[in-house]
């Protein structure tokens, strides 16, 4: 039916959204948890990316996000960062949002992608598909990403480890940034 056509394109569509843009409102920011086996080539360490992770937005070794890690200092890999750096914050766009959050623009370009990636499923028209296709390429996503470009940041959300949250708790010292 075209109901299940369009529930098992859903994820793709809005993935592929939160992946073409830096998204201002929905970023986080994260420090790496080290991940216990060093890479093989190339880098010194391998980071967990943080959960929901569609896209890097700023990275740096410093949580004051300064300076920032020129993209020739790191990598991502088999779901890694790579980097030699000792340590490795992250701001990032997060895609496990909740629809209702969505800016009106971000939905409309949601829309508009799972009808392109099933349009030849439920019409077989290639020209219908091509115009959504041109729609969303030309008009709609350049449209969203000047509107999230001019608009107020989201308050960052700092994920933290067990760890980190346990060490915290007590009101210790912390090298992290609050929010």
């Amino acid at each position: 039916t075209d109901a299940l056509v369009l529930n098992t394109r859903y994820e793709h569509a809005r993935d592929t959204v939160y992946e073409a843009h830096d998204r201002k409102w929905a970023k986080r920011s994260a420090q790496l948890q080290l991940k216990p086996t060093p890479p093989v080539l190339r880098f010194t360490y391998a980071y967990a990316l943080p959960p929901n992770f569609a896209r890097i937005a700023n990275v740096s070794e410093y949580d004051t996000m300064e300076p920032l890690m020129d993209e020739s200092g790191w990598d991502i890999s088999d779901g890694e960062f790579l980097t030699d750096a000792g340590y490795a914050f992250m701001e990032y766009v997060a895609k496990d949002w909740s629809e209702a959050k969505w800016p009106a623009y971000f939905a409309d370009c949601v829309a508009l992608k799972l009808a392109e990636i099933s349009c030849l499923k439920i019409t077989h028209s290639e020209a219908l598909k091509n115009i959504l296709m041109d729609r969303f390429n030309k008009t709609v996503l350049p449209q969203a990403r000047s509107i999230d470009s001019t608009s107020q940041p989201a308050k960052r959300h700092l994920v933290r480890s067990e760890w980190q949250r346990a060490r915290l708790s007590n009101r210790s010292f912390s090298n992290l940034r609050r929010n």
